[in-house]
């Protein structure tokens, strides 16, 4: 089950879990550990999710449903607002790794998928929200096993991602690095 823990500069906490049932609660806790508010945010049942808060205190969350919708969430000035990005076939496709990089008004989604047909081919696939729209890339394609499949990512004061993967070659486990320049709008 995911859990998800954002602290805000007022000192409030959101609690976010999925629960037996496939839903997402939150819980707002005020600087004194307080519950203020718990809720469901939404009624389908979930994949996974996953959150970050950016310097204006504003939530962000990305959701993937089981049917299969990309939603994001956007909690700003205690309201929640929300929109449908993608549909993804989750029938088909096994889907990883959610993660979620904000710089500046930008919103970076990357997580990884592989078809259930051949599960050990995979690929890591960005989705960019900038300027109103959306886009997407793939990354990277390799082979690798989903029980050990893993990437880190993470942004530095330029805007340029980096992406840390792993995947096997000769049967070997191999560390791999690549990065995304947000000037140029390539994967390297």
């Amino acid at each position: 089950m995911n859990k998800e823990l954002i602290i805000n500069s007022k000192g409030e906490f959101f609690f976010f879990e999925m629960d037996e049932w496939k839903k997402i609660n939150y819980t707002k806790y005020n600087h004194k550990y307080i519950s203020t508010e718990a809720l469901s945010l939404l009624k389908d049942k979930v994949l996974t999710f996953t959150t970050t808060i950016d310097n204006k205190n504003n939530i962000h969350l990305i959701v993937l449903t089981l049917s299969g919708k990309l939603l994001y969430y956007l909690y700003q000035q205690d309201k929640w607002s929300n929109a449908l990005i993608a549909n993804f076939d989750t029938k088909y496709n096994i889907y990883k790794n959610m993660n979620i990089i904000l710089d500046n008004d930008n919103v970076n989604i990357i997580y990884s998928y592989s078809n259930l047909i051949n599960t050990n081919l995979w690929t890591i696939q960005h989705t960019l929200y900038k300027k109103k729209t959306w886009g997407k890339y793939n990354i990277i394609s390799f082979l690798g096993h989903k029980s050990n499949l893993y990437f880190n990512i993470d942004k530095d004061s330029f805007g340029t991602i980096h992406l840390l993967y792993n995947n096997i070659q000769n049967n070997n486990l191999q560390i791999n690095y690549t990065f995304y320049n947000p000037f140029a709008k390539l994967w390297n």
